[in-house]
């Protein structure tokens, strides 16, 4: 006899038909926001201050970003260019998250390095999924038994896989494909993968075989610097993001007026910088409406943001949001103003956009996470160029723009002394050094007359035609080397040292530099603290030609960065003060026969600072180029290593500059043969030999001196 009846055994497998198809049962049409609210859990480890289920609230205008990375939706690349501490990054997470649980298809978030890519897992990803038992379930645990487990930048889950990984190897994007890409902070990638190239054309091959299934690309980073190719004017290169945003919709927020929004003739808004009132000490900072002129203050923020959420019905009934601000050439299809009647909110949403792809820019005053009162505190404090440059980037999201200031080179100009003659070394002067830069079809070159304690001037200054492989420009360099330069006071100087930049045409440089004594080839060094120049360690350089001769040559490494900085934090500024022509320690005085084009490639790199995109702490520095031609920067740079490594204006090593000037004076009167030092004061006889030309007595002293600046 059987326990259960057939009406219970025919009601229990009713039951278990009906579980086994919800089971299976796809899940409803959802966005990726609804989807994530509420279920995913947020950990203290992540660093937030909203522990907890995840809510919008706050945050409402990450929503449309997010849900135009669903599979269904007809966007190809999202850019989201923006400030730091406004959650951006929570988008790529978010989505990262929805395609490993919900419609299991392959994604890779790709980061300037590994050691970034495995923060990014370690902060802000795996905290996610050790939280949210959801997640958990689905997503693989990292183990280092199990091959079928995750890592900690490969996460494995039924039906696809996620990677993350660093732009400078080309080794984590082989035999991989994507649907989704998350691109962070694009301003750091290095310029090519290894030896393949463009790491976003690198990045885009992997995603060809998802095209016609849905491929998606976000676009996420704080942004960098640009700089114009020609100055003041141009296109602004340099900045992945901000190319990518300017390319697309460009769209800003524009929320409800507090005080007219729900009125007849109410306004949206768009909380521009420049609008941005009351950042002086002391006051409070505000906006202030463009047609009611309601007082808008950091407190009615929250109320503003709110009106952005799509899936509710805002507080006073008028919906804010995303519009798209692209300048368009078409007259019929004007760009909104920075103020909008509320009335005509959806028909700005339906702007035709030309063909662009969606992007956002957001920057700290829309954050649910920052003060506006914090705001107008970096604004006030933003007094010098590192300080700017964080206020754009960080508060602002906004590239920074480098420039170098044209009233300089006016300065500089006005500074020029007629009294130099072109070719002679002036009185005081006793060492002449030769920096020579090779570029493409000639070669550049430029003398300096060097004094006591560095001050120098500019004395002359050439352009040889012909590319490295050509005899005749290493004839002329020869000539150079062996030139003696006529002296105000009489007689002649001899180039005591000549520099020759191997960046360019390097086997020929080590080629010439090999046979002539005087010549150096020297190899230009990133980094601070290095010393001005120094002979390479180890065994000398060698080179196959491409004939098979081979050369032997030793190089000397000069530390760029340093004498950049002096250069302009020091010789510059010097220039610049006391009267034209005065003598001083370290000053450059440059001849009146030298033109505006020496000056602007004398100022040709500014240095900038490199933040953390997430901190705004600086984390490195660079000089870059700002405008078209720098050569006499990197000449004067040359010079000033190789007159170091002479001792000129290095303590305890400085030459003796007034038994250089008797040499050349015995020099002019034939007395070469007779002439000896005379020997100091209380120096016992024959305790010394004379100094040879154009260098200083060996004392212990100098030579420890030459050690530590020299080589």
């Amino acid at each position: 006899m059987s326990l259960f009846s057939a009406q219970e055994i025919a009601r229990q497998a009713a039951t278990l038909v009906l579980a086994m198809a919800a089971a299976v049962t796809p899940a409803p049409d959802q966005t990726i926001s609804a989807w994530a609210e509420g279920r995913i859990n947020i950990p203290g480890e992540t660093g937030t201050t909203r522990e907890g289920e995840l809510s919008w609230d706050g945050f409402e205008y990450l929503i449309e970003p997010l849900d135009r990375l669903h599979p269904d939706d007809p966007a190809r690349t999202v850019t989201f260019v923006g400030s730091a501490q406004i959650a951006k990054t929570t988008v790529g997470v978010i989505a990262t998250l929805y395609y490993s649980t919900v419609i299991a298809r392959p994604w890779g978030v790709a980061l300037p390095s590994g050691d970034e890519a495995l923060k990014y897992n370690r902060t802000k990803w795996q905290p996610l999924v050790d939280a949210t038992p959801e997640l958990r379930r689905k997503i693989r645990a990292v183990t280092s038994r199990d091959e079928q487990g995750s890592t900690n930048t490969y996460k494995r889950f039924p039906g696809g896989y996620g990677q993350f990984f660093g732009t400078t190897s080309a080794k984590p994007l082989q035999m991989v494909t994507f649907c989704l890409v998350v691109k962070e902070e694009t301003p750091n990638w290095s310029l090519s993968v290894g030896d393949r190239g463009d790491p976003h054309k690198q990045i885009e091959v992997r995603q060809l075989q998802w095209e016609l299934a849905g491929a998606k690309t976000f676009h996420n980073s704080t942004p960098g610097l640009v700089r114009r190719s020609e100055e003041g004017t141009g296109e602004a290169t340099g900045c992945p993001v901000t190319a990518d945003f300017l390319a697309g919709g460009q769209r800003r927020l524009y929320l409800p007026c507090p005080h007219c929004a729900h009125l007849p003739g109410g306004v949206l808004i768009r909380l521009d910088r420049e609008a941005m009132l009351g950042v002086e000490k002391g006051e409070t900072p505000h906006f202030c409406c463009p047609s009611c002129g309601g007082v808008i203050e950091h407190r009615h923020k929250r109320g503003m943001v709110a009106a952005c959420r799509p899936d509710r019905q805002p507080a006073n009934g008028v919906r804010g949001g995303w519009i798209p601000c692209f300048p368009s050439e078409d007259p019929t299809n004007p760009a909104p103003g920075s103020f909008i009647p509320a009335a005509e909110y959806e028909a700005w949403r339906a702007r035709p956009l030309e063909g662009r792809q969606p992007s956002y820019h957001a920057w700290q005053v829309v954050s649910d996470a920052v003060d506006w009162a914090y705001i107008a505190k970096q604004i006030q404090d933003a007094d010098d160029e590192e300080a700017k440059i964080a206020l754009h980037q960080q508060i602002f999201g906004e590239a920074y723009e480098v420039t170098v200031q044209q009233a300089d080179v006016d300065k500089l100009l006005e500074r020029r002394d007629n009294r130099l003659t072109k070719g002679v070394v002036p009185s005081g002067y006793e060492i002449v050094t030769v920096a020579v830069d090779l570029n493409g079809d000639w070669a550049q070159w430029t003398a300096y007359a060097w004094g006591p304690e560095a001050e120098h001037v500019m004395v002359d200054k050439g352009r040889i035609d012909g590319g490295p492989s050509e005899p005749q420009i290493w004839a002329e360099l020869a000539e150079l080397e062996r030139r003696r330069w006529p002296h105000e006071d009489g007689g002649f100087v001899t180039t005591e040292v000549q520099g020759v930049d191997s960046g360019y045409g390097t086997y020929h440089v080590y080629a010439f530099c090999s046979s002539h004594a005087k010549s150096k080839a020297l190899d230009g060094a990133k980094g601070w603290g290095l010393t001005p120049l120094r002979r390479s360690t180890g065994k000398p350089q060698k080179l196959e030609g491409p004939e098979g001769r081979v050369v032997t040559c030793r190089t000397w490494r000069v530390g760029t960065w340093d004498l950049k900085r002096t250069l302009m934090n020091e010789a510059i500024p010097l220039s610049l003060e006391g009267e034209k022509g005065a003598r001083a320690p370290r000053r450059p005085h440059w001849p009146g026969w030298i033109e505006r084009d020496f000056f602007e490639e004398l100022t040709g790199e500014a240095l900038v600072s490199v933040q953390d995109s997430k901190t705004g702490v600086v984390k490195d520095e660079a000089w870059v180029r700002v405008r078209r031609r720098n050569e006499e920067l990197d000449l004067w740079v040359y010079n000033k290593a190789l007159a170091a490594s002479l001792g000129i204006g290095v303590p305890g090593a400085e030459p003796d500059w007034l038994e250089l000037a008797r040499r050349r004076q015995a020099q002019q009167a034939g007395l070469e043969a007779l002439w000896e030092r005379p020997p100091s004061a209380g120096a016992r006889s024959g305790s010394a030999p004379p100094a040879t030309a154009n260098t200083a007595p060996a004392s212990p002293d100098v030579e420890a001196a030459k050690r530590k600046w020299s080589f």
